[in-house]
């Protein structure tokens, strides 16, 4: 439907951005879309590895190396680094020359590269904001910014015309968000969060969600932002939808890095326990509970009678004691030391404990996994989802906790494992927590249920949002 039509897509950096803005590169070249990935050459590999297909290029842009005093959060740092190697890029393609190349018929940055609208604006581009994290997080967010909380109790809830009456949210829900989800982040004030004057000049809202798991959060942040927006996701390796209820190789799919284990012998483990009866606890690459909550963990799995796999990842930052909000803390330890002396000779064939890299997809669709402790990462909550696997929630920062109040009160497909605030985890809580997961058969039955959206690939409702996102400009191409 888009032949000839050209779109430029801007990633940011980490895992849960690229990949996202890979797999869209890759859904809208299947309409017939030329895509342009302008991405930093640090994220070339990540980039090449996941944007193969014949209508998608990528324009490497080089950045300069960061000064001595840049900020400690180089990511958002080295993102704006790209605005003046992106706009030259536009010069060329935007220029009077009208023999020159044609110009693009959108950009489409990641939400965190707000600095793309500025430098469209010069060249009179359109811009759509794409945002890689979950919907319901940013709308609580924007509410936590809208309303009066210096007003309220921890515990007063919070009305919001147009949202579910299920989420059930707090003041205290609210006002554990920091830092920002998007943009700058900066202090709390009365008005809008910090990212939205940094995406308001997008002409469209793209959300990595879809209208059957976040519609009422979608349909909100286009009343409130003023703007079409669109749910076109889970934007998931195509793989997912097509292995048919088989377990599926990450490694078809995903760069491998080091691990204890190889893919094939996670498998052969899998292969030996009963169905829905294996535990997976993973909390992502980038930060982890506290030290005292992992040695809770470690306990609490010791002590349960199910089976289990347990995901380490080296060099993460790790929270520091009783934040829920996971303010990090440096550690020297690369595997952070949280492994009980002993600990797997006493576990034995029962547990499986997984240092560096780990095949989640291949855990997640295998039929041995009857659950998922997870810090409620958006890219790990869909593919909890799109393989039917309930979660018991434990987030550990920013907008991990309202994923969390999605997937617990709205979607219920989730159980909570922490206590409360203001008090740790405990190994009670642990094991309290992963017999209510595997046992509770609604919270499964449900969790099956969201799967069955997807039986047939992406969902009918995010296909027919592309299609109409593409035909806004399709009607604008003279």
């Amino acid at each position: 439907m888009g032949s000839g039509m050209e779109m430029i897509v801007i990633p940011f950096h980490g895992q849960g951005h690229v990949f996202p803005c890979a797999q869209l590169s890759l859904q809208l070249a299947t309409r017939g879309i030329l895509v342009t990935v302008a991405s930093p050459s640090e994220l070339s590999s990540s980039i090449s590895a996941a944007c193969d297909h014949p209508l998608v290029r990528i324009v490497l842009l080089s950045l300069p190396p960061n000064p001595p005093d840049a900020p400690r959060h180089q990511t958002l740092f080295r993102s704006r680094l790209m605005a003046e190697p992106f706009a030259e890029l536009l010069s060329q393609r935007a220029g009077p020359d009208p023999s020159g190349p044609p110009r693009p018929a959108c950009v489409i940055f990641d939400a965190h590269c707000g600095w793309a609208v500025e430098v469209c604006e010069r060249y009179s581009i359109p811009t759509a904001a794409f945002f890689t994290n979950g919907t319901c997080a940013c709308t609580l967010e924007y509410i936590g910014y809208h309303s009066p909380l210096e007003t309220m109790n921890p515990d007063d809830p919070v009305h919001f015309d147009g949202l579910p009456e299920s989420l059930q949210i707090t003041y205290a829900d609210l006002s554990n968000q920091r830092p920002s989800i998007v943009g700058t982040g900066g202090p709390r004030s009365r008005g809008l969060p910090p990212w939205m004057p940094e995406v308001d000049g997008a002409t469209v809202f793209l959300f990595n969600s879809c209208d059957e798991l976040e519609g009422p959060f979608i349909d909100c942040m286009a009343r409130e932002a003023r703007k079409k927006a669109f749910g076109i996701g889970p934007l998931l390796p195509p793989q997912i939808w097509e292995t048919a209820g088989a377990p599926l190789r990450d490694g078809a799919v995903r760069a491998r890095k080091s691990s204890s284990i190889s893919e094939e012998e996670v498998e052969t483990w899998l292969d030996r326990k009963a169905p829905h009866s294996v535990i997976f606890v993973s909390f992502g690459s980038e930060v982890s509970p506290s030290a005292s909550e992992l040695a809770a963990l470690a306990a609490g799995l010791e002590e349960s009678r199910h089976p289990f796999i347990w995901v380490i990842q080296e060099r993460v930052q790790m929270a520091s004691a009783g934040a829920t909000a996971g303010r990090p803390e440096p550690t020297k330890d690369p595997w952070l030391g949280v492994v009980p002396e002993g600990f797997e000779k006493r576990v034995g064939e029962r547990g499986l404990v997984i240092r560096g890299w780990a095949p989640q997809l291949l855990i997640l669709s295998h039929r041995s996994t009857g659950g998922f402790v997870s810090h409620c990462g958006w890219n790990s909550t869909l593919e909890s989802l799109a393989c039917g696997v309930p979660i018991l929630a434990w987030p550990v920062r920013g907008d991990q906790n309202q994923n969390a109040i999605l997937v617990v009160n709205h979607l219920r497909v989730a159980v909570k494992v922490r206590p409360g605030r203001g008090r740790e985890m405990s190994n009670e809580d642990v094991v309290k927590g992963v017999d209510q997961l595997i046992s509770d058969a609604e919270v499964r039955n449900r969790a099956a249920q969201i799967k069955a959206i997807f039986s047939s690939g992406l969902p009918a409702s995010s296909s027919s949002a592309l299609d109409a996102f593409i035909h806004l400009f399709v009607a604008e191409k003279p």
